[in-house]
């Protein structure tokens, strides 16, 4: 049995999608980009300095200082 013709129109199709949806994302990663470029907050605390863990679910979890920024809220360069 050939399915040539059917594997190359589902490639196109899929080609196809992944083009409309690289148009668009990129206005978003654009801004994303930009936005990135000026914060000076820290990604993984949000700029607090502390984030919430817990061990498991039924756990009522705490706040501990940001390992990504060692607690100051900054951003590392």
């Amino acid at each position: 049995m050939n399915v040539v013709p059917a594997i190359k129109a589902i490639e196109a199709e899929i080609g196809s999608i992944k083009a409309k949806h690289r148009m668009e994302l990129e206005p978003y990663e654009t801004s994303l980009r930009e936005l990135r470029k000026i914060n000076t907050a820290c990604e993984m605390c949000a700029g607090k300095g502390k984030v919430f863990k817990r061990s498991c679910a039924e756990d009522e979890g705490d706040y501990y200082e940001c390992s990504s920024c060692n607690g100051s809220g900054v951003k590392k360069k």
